[in-house]
Formats: C-alpha cells, sequence, structure tokens
C-alpha cells in the first residue's frame, strides 16, 4: 500500500511512476490505473507546453508583423506627402496660362510626380508586403544626374517657400548606377527637406555627388549649425552686455 500512495504521489511529475509489483490483483490493477493516469497526465502536459510555445511564437509573429506594418505605413505616409508640393506648384502655375514650353514643362514634371505617387500607392496595396514590411526594389541603370533633378523637383517648392538657396553640384561626367530610381530620388529628397527645415529662410542648401571608385557618394549640406551657432553667439554677446 506505501508503494501504491507513492506511486500516486508521484501523480503529475515529469514521468509516470513505475508500476507496483504484488500478487495482490486488486493492487495490481490499481498500480495499472494509477500509471495509466499518469502517464496520460504526462502527456497532456507535453501538449500543453507545445502548445503554450506555439502561442508564444505566433505572439512574437505577431508582434513583429505589427511592427512592420507600423514602420511601412509611417515610412509611405511620409513619402506620399512628398510629391504633393510639386504638383500643387504645377498646377498654380498651369492656372497663369503659361507659354507652351513652361506648360510643357510642368505637365512633364507632374507626370513624373503622378508616376511616383502612383508607385507608393502600389506599395501600400500590397498586402504581402505591408506584413513583412519590405519595400520592392525595381533596379535598372539609371542616371545619376536624373535622380538629382527628381529630387530637386520634389523639394523646390519648399525651398522656393522659405527663399533659400540650393547649389548643385552634379558628377563631372556622365555616370550610371544601379538602382531603383523611384527609392534612390526619395532619399535624396528626404535629405534636402531635412536640411531645408534646419536652414534659417533664405540660407543655402547644397547637394554635390561624386564619383568614388566604383561608387557614388552623395552629400546634403545645410546652414543649421552655422544659424545655430551665430544664435548662440548673439546670446552670449546679449547676456555679456546684460552684465
Amino acid at each position: 500500500m506505501s508503494q501504491l500512495a507513492s506511486a500516486a504521489a508521484a501523480i503529475g511529475g515529469t514521468s509516470a511512476p513505475k508500476k507496483v509489483e504484488s500478487t495482490i490483483e486488486e493492487v495490481m490493477a490499481l498500480s495499472a490505473a494509477l500509471n495509466r493516469a499518469a502517464i496520460a497526465l504526462v502527456e497532456r502536459d507535453q501538449h500543453l507546453r507545445r502548445s503554450d510555445e506555439e502561442l508564444r511564437q505566433q505572439a512574437s509573429a505577431l508582434r513583429q508583423a505589427n511592427a512592420n506594418k507600423s514602420r511601412f505605413l509611417a515610412l509611405l505616409s511620409h513619402e506620399l506627402r512628398n510629391p504633393l508640393a510639386p504638383l500643387r506648384t504645377g498646377l498654380a502655375i498651369l492656372s497663369m496660362q503659361p507659354d507652351p514650353k513652361i506648360a510643357g514643362d510642368v505637365n512633364a514634371m507632374m507626370t513624373r510626380q503622378v508616376s511616383h505617387m502612383a508607385r507608393l500607392i502600389d506599395d501600400l496595396l500590397d498586402v504581402s508586403r505591408i506584413d513583412r514590411g519590405v519595400l520592392e526594389l525595381r533596379r535598372e541603370r539609371v542616371s545619376i544626374d536624373s535622380i538629382i533633378a527628381n529630387a530637386v523637383e520634389t523639394v523646390k517648392p519648399d525651398l522656393d517657400a522659405k527663399e533659400q538657396q540650393l547649389a548643385v553640384r552634379y558628377v563631372d561626367a556622365p555616370t550610371y548606377v544601379d538602382g531603383d530610381p523611384v527609392r534612390l530620388s526619395q532619399v535624396l529628397s528626404n535629405l534636402l527637406n531635412n536640411a531645408s527645415k534646419f536652414t534659417p529662410p533664405g540660407g543655402n542648401v547644397e547637394i554635390a555627388a561624386r564619383r568614388d571608385g566604383n561608387d557614388v557618394v552623395f552629400r546634403v549640406r545645410d546652414a543649421g549649425m552655422e544659424h545655430l551657432l551665430k544664435l548662440v553667439e548673439e546670446r552670449e554677446r546679449a547676456l555679456a552686455a546684460g552684465e
């Protein structure tokens, strides 16, 4: 009986208790029943542990997918605003009934910006890429000059609104890269937008490109730090005068 009591106490552990050996048939039957119950509990616990691990993995995957979705949508919602400024500017110019040459240039610009926006909307409608947080790259042989020109075209209305001067320094010779022209233009336009944001009205912004072996290096400069240092110096002079 003590062995049966020990076997009963062992039920719920990580393994089934040993069968009790006895010449009494009822004791053997009870021992077998306890053993079956223990085995069933062990199997249930193993199943529950597997289910718990699967739930944790699913929860982790859902959290990652949600984070990917949030980053993806935040990125594209930001990018969708960029083509709107040149489109508004283009509509304003066309409403003034400019000469055919200007109207043709504006129409070409607006066509490029609408194509750019359509590409972003296509990305938003691709649910599989939203879940994975992945942007599609459509690589092709593209001119560096055209990438810069498209980026400048996107940010020019904001620069003009702040009366900022933009200096553009192209690569000395025609240069091409293997890349996604829309994404590359987005990168440069974002850099130029940030430069404009931190440069005071009437300040200078510069974008320059140069070859570095088989690579192309872009450099964007703004007057934000110069403006900040000037404000600090003025503050220090004002404090000194007050003393």
